[in-house]
């Protein structure tokens, strides 16, 4: 049957207007389900020049860095590595300052040179004073103070096959899941793209945690990959991103973040001190796993609250962070991209009072070093939040999920003039 190109571009037209429709409908949705999941107050601070003040770099006491040198090197190469991959021209923004991959990577090798030739905390304060500026980053409300919290590699018993004990999958990335570029169709939206499935002609946001956990909508496609025996550290696997899996012959194989079905994250332990199963005093993640395995018949209410879902792939050693290297415990912090510059070197000053102005308190112990932007998280989200990595295991899992201290945040940008030695 012959068709007119004038009734072809009508079709066409409608077709463009229905996809177009679809797009503002998940926009819509989406928007409306971030603003009933997230409790995060206004921002006073909504961009990344209004975000940073310059302070005195010698003002910061660096010097007193009490951990290791050693790890402070591994931190350091790990950021020089992923300058070494990126373009040399790729700008990284400082609050109002620009700086370059290959600035970047010139000084973060001659820091890296000076260092191994003084393995002392005292001169190299001196080589980082004499070379950066530090900037201080101003927090949500401009008072300089962020909320810190902590996270961790898990470790857990897993198996490659399903059994009668392992029976809880962390998935790869399915094949089906697409990803919207909202630009490209012309829509102004705080999102740059959307994540979604294909269903018949459709576009519709990807299945939720309780669509895939309990409906199991991804059961059995082949996306399984390695099963655990508990479905509460799945989900906080979810939640840390990457986990080490102890197999029954001893072998261990370590799994990473691979993408998520775009979901917002809403977290479960605000929802149980909301319903008073915690009290806000107590809470942390031990304090939800206990509450969780001591209440199995809430197990599936309170997981699926969260609707947002983690796939995995498989690594050789881990936890890698979003700049692609291994992440070094207490040296390595995840941070909003579109804020802080990833790779970039900074200094921590973290009391241990919950008290947002605690820190002058008997009761509060201070800590302050240096450490380095190498990670990102879906819900460490402005420049007010910064996420502290503890390392592996129970023992850094205890530390991380009662890590809630308020404290201050600097990063170093490079100075112009040329990196002689001290």
């Amino acid at each position: 049957m012959h068709i007119s190109r004038s009734t072809h571009s009508i079709e066409s037209k409608k077709r463009r207007e229905g996809v177009r429709a679809v797009l503002a409908l998940l926009i819509a949705c989406t928007l409306l389900a971030s603003f009933s999941c997230v409790r995060a107050p206004r921002p006073k601070i909504s961009t990344r020049e209004e975000a940073f003040k310059k302070v005195s770099i010698e003002d910061l006491r660096l010097e007193a860095d009490p951990l290791s040198i050693k790890s402070f090197l591994t931190a350091l190469k790990g950021s020089i590595s992923y300058y070494e991959k990126v373009p040399p021209t790729r700008i990284y923004h400082f609050g109002r300052y620009m700086v370059t991959a290959d600035k970047l990577l010139r000084s973060y090798k001659s820091l890296r040179d000076y260092a191994e030739a003084h393995p002392s905390f005292r001169l190299i304060s001196r080589f980082i004073k004499t070379h950066f500026d530090a900037l201080k980053c101003n927090g949500y409300r401009g008072d300089g103070r962020l909320l810190f919290t902590g996270y961790y590699e898990p470790r857990v018993p897993g198996s490659l096959k399903k059994t009668g004990r392992f029976v809880y999958p962390l998935y790869s990335l399915p094949d089906d899941l697409i990803y919207v570029d909202l630009k490209s169709f012309g829509f102004q939206s705080p999102k740059k793209r959307l994540t979604g499935r294909i269903d018949g002609r459709m576009v519709r946001p990807y299945f939720t945690r309780y669509e895939i956990d309990f409906e199991k909508k991804l059961a059995g496609k082949g996306y399984e990959l390695v099963w655990l025996d508990d479905i509460v550290d799945c989900f906080f696997i979810h939640v840390q991103g990457s986990a080490e899996i102890v197999l029954p012959d001893g072998n261990t194989i370590s799994v990473n973040y691979a993408g998520s079905n775009g979901h917002p994250y809403k977290s479960i332990g605000a929802l149980l001190i909301d319903e008073g199963k915690i009290p806000r005093e107590k809470m942390s993640m031990e304090a939800i796993y206990t509450y969780l395995h001591a209440h199995p018949s809430e197990i599936k209410r309170v997981l699926s609250c969260n609707s947002s879902y983690v796939f995995f792939r498989k690594v050789k050693n881990g936890p890698i962070g979003s700049i692609g290297i291994i992440l070094t415990p207490r040296r390595s912090v995840a941070a909003d991209p579109k804020f802080f510059p990833p790779g970039a070197l900074a200094f921590v000053r973290v009391c241990s009072s919950p008290d947002r102005n605690g820190c002058g308190r008997n009761n509060a112990i201070e800590f302050k070093h240096m450490v380095f932007i190498q990670d990102r998280g879906g819900a460490i989200k402005g420049p007010g939040r910064i996420d502290y990595y503890w390392g592996k295991g129970k023992k850094a899992g205890n530390i991380a999920g009662s890590f809630k201290p308020w404290g201050e945040f600097f990063v170093f940008v490079p100075r112009d003039e040329s990196f002689s030695r001290l």
